[in-house]
């Protein structure tokens, strides 16, 4: 009998035992659970931001790309700018030649206008 106590009582520590033992792998599952959660959310986190930065490098390029495409077109309005610039020089250039002439014509013009009005008068006089 003495021996069924003994092992009644072995039977019970161990039983305790096991209970304990339970009561940690249940914490322990718990524990995991809560960690495997924090790890899933840690994980979409990461998927998150590795998109926000997949799309960052993205705009990035096409800024790059549109930076690009405006120094063309910077460089592009530049030469028509000076190519307008030349245009307009010579054209005041020409016309300033042309003015020149007329003016010289009109200076002709007022002197033969001074003798023949000098004829008339001298014409005049006798």
């Amino acid at each position: 009998m003495e021996r069924a106590r003994a092992l009644h009582s072995q039977v019970k520590k161990h039983q305790a035992e096991d209970e304990g033992l339970r009561a940690e792998k249940r914490k322990d599952e718990d524990i995991i659970s809560a960690l495997r959660k924090e790890r899933d959310d840690l994980l979409e986190e990461i998927d998150g931001l590795t998109t926000k930065l997949r799309d960052s490098d993205a705009k990035k390029i096409d800024l790059a790309c549109n930076k690009i495409l405006l120094e063309d077109e910077k460089v592009k309005i530049a030469a028509t700018l000076q190519v307008a610039k030349k245009d307009a020089e010579e054209k005041i250039d020409h016309l300033s030649r042309e003015m020149e002439k007329f003016l010289d014509q009109l200076e002709k013009a007022k002197i033969e206008l001074s003798r023949m009005h000098l004829f008339l008068f001298i014409d005049e006089q006798f």
